[in-house]
C-alpha cells in the first residue's frame, strides 16, 4: 500500500495498531534506530535504504526491487533469527516418503543468510557457508517441504534446513544424526 505522504523514519519505527509489515517507496539513509529491531516478515518494495540493520531480526524479510541488497545483507551483521526444530517438528515435515530432488530442485528461497547465522551460532562450519555446500535436497511426498542437508565434519551428521515450499520460507533447522536415526556403525 502506497503512502500518501512520505513516511519519516521516526514514524516508520513507531509501533502501529495494525503492525504494518509492507512498505513502498521508502527513502532512508544515514539514520539511526534500525539496529537491534524485529523486522521479521517485513516487505520493502522500491526502496532506498542505507541504514544499519546490525543485530536485527530479518527472518523472512523481503527486499523487492534491489537485487544487490540480498548479496549485501549476507555480508552484513544483520541477524536472521534461526529456529532449532524439535524431533517432532522435524518429522512432521517429512510426510510418508522423502524423494531425492538434489539434481532437479530449483531454489525457492535464498538459504545463505540463514546459514550465515548458523555459522555464527557454531552450528554450521564456515567452510560450508563460504562454499555454498549442499549435500542433498529431499522433498516430501506432498511437495510441501524440502529438506536441505548441509554437511558437517562427521559424514553421518547433517544440519537440515526445512523449507516450506508454499510460502518459500525457512521453517527452521534440525541436527540429523544418521548413526542414531538409522543405527549406523
Amino acid at each position: 500500500m502506497k503512502q500518501c505522504n512520505p513516511l519519516t523514519h521516526t514514524d516508520f519505527l513507531k509501533p502501529t495498531k495494525n503492525d504494518q509489515r509492507y512498505f513502498l517507496d521508502l527513502d532512508f539513509e544515514y539514520l539511526d534506530g534500525f539496529s537491534n529491531k524485529d523486522f521479521s516478515d517485513i516487505v520493502f518494495k522500491s526502496y532506498f535504504l542505507y541504514v544499519d540493520f546490525g543485530n536485527s531480526n530479518l527472518t523472512n524479510a523481503k527486499f523487492i526491487g534491489h537485487e544487490e541488497f540480498e548479496e549485501n545483507i549476507i555480508h552484513s551483521d544483520a541477524y536472521i533469527l534461526t529456529k532449532k526444530l524439535s524431533e517432532k517438528e522435524y518429522k512432521e515435515t517429512m510426510g510418508s516418503k522423502m524423494t531425492d530432488v538434489t539434481q532437479t530442485a530449483e531454489p525457492v528461497v535464498d538459504i545463505w543468510a540463514y546459514v550465515k547465522d548458523l555459522v555464527y551460532e557454531n552450528i554450521v562450519n564456515d567452510y560450508v557457508f563460504k562454499n555454498n555446500l549442499v549435500e542433498k535436497v529431499y522433498r516430501n511426498d506432498t511437495s510441501s517441504f524440502d529438506h536441505i542437508l548441509l554437511p558437517t565434519s562427521d559424514e553421518h551428521i547433517f544440519i537440515v534446513l526445512v523449507v516450506k515450499l508454499g510460502n518459500a520460507t525457512i521453517v527452521g533447522h534440525y541436527r540429523l544424526d544418521l548413526t542414531k536415526e538409522y543405527s549406523l556403525d
